[in-house]
């Protein structure tokens, strides 16, 4: 095993499934936690895959303005609700005033500010809302995330297996697949840094190059209601969402990649990212369904156990 470490991003290449399971775990030398499920993880079939929001990766013909790309946002959300709502589904955080407001069906919703041309994207309010509609595939500015390592590792291993089975499904060049990990004990240590360096540098006492961004400055860990979802509650979905200083309507959105994020605000040693050869992906994913992680576990219902019957063809023979 193999660790390399960037100014923001610390790489872990694995050898083997084994190897790569003892490294992903919360137990690891890589993670000193003081409480359980304090580490984010999100698991990637191709480890070069960036870390962008399902709502950034619309393709337009010209780079979107902050305005345009909220709006298209705001538009999926609100018939999200409404569509749900009149199915007499259970929805987080309503309440009249949203109805009236936030999610309007008649057209008279104004975009929150944060001042006059700086938009408030989107509202704390409709964050869990957010949170529920991305985990059933709609597209948001959120990042989908697992507490349980091992969820992580079995959506990049099934996808990185069918890979190996038809070669031709999997993007030329594909070779490894990753697990990031992102860790909550030391963000907070790196923001307790961050105060202090900052301090010293307004103090004239360190180069202001040498100051560093604190992730919760950039970043909000989101979560939404997993008493009535059964999928976000067996896979311990939780999300990220990125928070602009700054959103001027008429400004291009930013839809860049968290990681780039991270090397481009200098928020350090924040993220890791555990990397194993795809051809060891049959292996991981047949060692994860020994532990009891497989889609009969992540999708309750008769569709998992279905699905993970078919999984067995991905295994890789007995060693």
């Amino acid at each position: 095993m193999g660790g390399k470490r960037t100014t923001n991003i610390r790489n872990v290449r694995c050898k083997s499934e084994h190897e790569f399971l003892d490294a992903i775990s919360p137990r690891s030398s890589y993670f000193q936690e003081g409480e359980p499920y304090r580490v984010l993880f999100r698991g990637h079939a191709d480890a070069r895959f960036r870390l962008i929001p399902t709502a950034h990766r619309a393709k337009w013909e010209k780079p979107p303005t902050n305005s345009a790309q909220v709006e298209y946002e705001l538009e999926a959300i609100q018939t999200f609700f409404w569509l749900a709502d009149r199915c007499g589904l259970p929805l987080p955080e309503d309440s009249r005033l949203h109805r009236r407001d936030i999610f309007s069906d008649v057209g008279n919703y104004n975009l929150p500010l944060r001042r006059p041309g700086d938009l408030l994207w989107p509202p704390r309010e409709i964050w869990s809302l957010l949170a529920l509609a991305q985990h059933h595939g709609l597209p948001t500015r959120l990042l989908d995330w697992s507490l349980d390592a091992r969820v992580a590792a079995y959506f990049a291993a099934w996808e990185a297996a069918e890979w190996v089975v038809q070669s031709s499904k999997a993007p030329s060049g594909a070779s490894e697949l990753a697990v990031c990990a992102l860790s909550r004990s030391v963000l907070k240590v790196d923001s307790l840094l961050s105060d202090v360096l900052s301090s010293l540098a307004k103090k004239g006492k360190l180069p202001k190059e040498h100051t560093r961004t604190p992730f919760e400055s950039l970043f909000a860990v989101v979560t939404a209601p997993a008493s009535d979802n059964e999928n976000l509650r067996a896979q311990k979905g939780v999300f990220t969402l990125h928070l602009p200083g700054t959103m001027k309507t008429t400004s291009a959105a930013d839809r860049r990649p968290m990681d780039q994020i991270l090397v481009d605000e200098n928020v350090q040693i924040t993220l890791t990212k555990f990397v194993l050869p795809i051809a060891r992906a049959r292996g991981l994913l047949r060692l994860l369904a020994f532990e009891g992680v497989s889609a009969a576990q992540l999708f309750p219902g008769y569709g998992g156990v279905v699905k993970a019957l078919g999984e067995r063809r991905l295994w890789s023979p007995e060693e």
